[in-house]
């Protein structure tokens, strides 16, 4: 076989290969990955402790727990300087996997 043809089917497969990687790295990361909408959500209640012993907002100081209740992280009780009983205004995101309730994500500490 000449070495012309050799160097012609090098090419092509080198470009072959240029063309494919290029793809691939497209597709990982040329590509926008577009993230779902989170609905944020308006709140309001009390500070209450769970049967579990973690913290969430109820509509009423003495409600019992419901699938309703919005988790407070101890950051934010903490942040705050939050008690039990606090009156608390913000915002809450839906649960995120294996999660069970909405999550306060903002709250404004001059409302409460």
């Amino acid at each position: 076989m000449p070495i012309s043809t050799v160097k012609i089917r090098l090419n092509k497969a080198r470009n072959k290969l240029k063309t494919e990687a290029l793809k691939m790295v497209e597709d990982t990361f040329g590509r926008q990955k577009s993230e779902p909408k989170v609905e944020i959500k308006s709140v309001e209640g009390y500070l209450s402790i769970h049967e579990m012993g973690y913290e969430f907002l109820r509509l009423s100081e003495s409600a019992p727990s419901s699938p309703n209740d919005i988790y407070v992280s101890k950051s934010n009780i903490e942040q705050a300087s939050m008690n039990l009983g606090y009156f608390i205004v913000g915002q809450a995101r839906p649960p995120k996997g294996e999660e069970r309730y909405s999550a306060l994500i903002r709250f404004d500490p001059e409302k409460g």
